[in-house]
């Protein structure tokens, strides 16, 4: 079989499924390729190095791998975990000490000093091994799609009496065709999807939500979230976080809060500029919204308000109401939240007797907005103090956790992968592994 029939045979499995074909393609495809890099990829020379230059992976995607590796052992990470080991040792650990112990005749002109500020060369997740990876699964099945759509009049049938594309992916796929009666029946099809979702009767149960939250903002976090059902951990066994700013903002991740909900509903409203656009969210954050809406039945009723507006906005000019980076309002308020509270550090940071710990993400947040030489002094030891103890619980977990130590492992051992997700990615990435799933799909199992 050639391997186009091959992935328009796949697209055509996923759509006997709920939610949009390329979404579940895609996920399905990165889940495969993703689980290499926890297995043999560990043992692979070159990819170890190219990993270690990344600083390891997106926030995310450093996540997806646990989840990943967790569905398969219950308390076999074993290739997370030594690839962060890997990471602390070659990367971080060198790069933050040659740091603090060069000479400080380190001088710029305050331009470059904003192109180059210290310690750049240790936050390039943009390099992220897995972001290409995705990125290129997307555009395979994009290709496929649109070819199969426009050329084979049974896929044609087959989509046209099964679930929409997202909307992300639609507007993907309706720019690649040219044929125009062929753009009329895609765009006829999400129209009557769009048309469905906004009359669905208030209040929503779980199922509808889901469904609306795939269509308008695509299903990715919400699959990953289905591997949760043997990598889940409850908040009792894994500690406050070591990062202060994740401490400072932590309680603001368990609930949607009503400022929140009447900032989202004074954007989807009236827009940024007085426009009606409907509430965006990026799917991580949609994931978020289904999540937090399970553990608080009455801010549904606020949510549906909002998803009836976007699905409105949609279906005036469904080519309008493309996702583009950054729009996404709750990354938004996070952004502002944790500028505020970066803002405190700086007192803090400059306390030696403090020992204030930081993770990788907030360091770079706080770099962003002072990258000055002193705050990069200060990032650094919060950074080495942190590092060192994580290293040491990863060595410890990576020694024990084998057949023959398995039954001796501490607890504290037993989270140490925990523990390197939210140091790696922050708080509200690894939040992902303490609640269980609205609905899970056997798929990943």
């Amino acid at each position: 079989m050639l391997l186009d029939e091959f992935q328009q045979m796949t697209l055509q499995e996923c759509m006997q499924r709920q939610g949009c074909p390329l979404c579940r393609a895609v996920w399905r495809m990165d889940a495969a390729r993703f689980s290499w890099y926890v297995n043999d990829g560990v043992l692979d020379e070159e990819t170890r190095r190219n990993v270690v230059r990344a600083v390891g992976f997106c926030s995310p995607h450093a996540l997806y791998l646990s989840l990943i590796e967790g569905n398969g052992f219950l308390w076999s990470h074993l290739g997370t975990c030594m690839v962060y080991i890997d990471v602390l040792r070659q990367a971080l650990l060198p790069e933050l000490e040659r740091f603090l112990t060069r000479s400080n005749s380190w001088l710029l002109h305050p331009f470059k000093l904003q192109v180059f500020f210290p310690l750049r060369h240790l936050f390039h997740h943009d390099l992220c091994l897995l972001c290409f990876d995705h990125r290129h699964h997307e555009a395979i099945y994009q290709e496929q799609f649109a070819k199969a759509f426009s050329n084979n009049t049974g896929f044609r049938q087959t989509y046209l009496q099964a679930d929409s594309l997202c909307l992300p992916h639609f507007q993907q796929v309706r720019s690649s065709l040219s044929e125009e009666s062929v753009v009329r029946m895609l765009d006829v099809a999400q129209f009557h999807a769009l048309k469905q979702c906004e009359q669905t009767a208030a209040p929503m149960v779980q199922d509808q939500l889901r469904q609306t939250l795939c269509l308008l903002y695509g299903a990715e976090a919400i699959l990953w979230s289905d591997f949760i059902l043997r990598a889940a951990l409850s908040p009792s066994q894994v500690g406050p976080p070591p990062c202060l700013v994740c401490q400072e903002h932590e309680h603001e991740m368990d609930q949607i809060s009503t400022t929140l909900l009447d900032r989202l509903e004074e954007v989807s409203q009236y827009g940024e500029e007085g426009d009606h656009e409907g509430l965006f969210l990026c799917s991580w954050h949609a994931w978020e919204v289904l999540k937090q809406s399970s553990l608080q039945p009455a801010v549904i009723s606020r949510l549906e308000r909002m998803l009836c507006r976007t699905c409105e906005a949609g279906l005036k000019d469904m080519r309008k109401m493309k996702l583009e980076p950054g729009v996404c309002q709750l990354c938004s308020w996070r952004s502002e939240q944790e500028r505020v509270h970066v803002g405190t550090l700086k007192s803090q940071l400059a306390n030696p007797e403090q020992q204030v710990q930081l993770c990788l993400s907030h360091a770079w947040a706080l770099l962003r907005q002072s990258p000055e030489e002193a705050t990069a002094q200060h990032v650094a030891l919060a950074l080495l103090h942190s590092v060192a103890l994580l290293g040491k619980r990863l060595e410890a977990y990576v020694y024990k956790c084998t057949e023959r130590f398995q039954d001796q492992m501490q607890p504290d051992e037993l989270v140490a992968w925990f523990d390197a997700i939210r140091w790696f990615g922050g708080s509200e990435t690894a939040q992902f592994l303490l609640t269980s799933s609205p609905a899970r799909d056997t798929e990943g199992e």
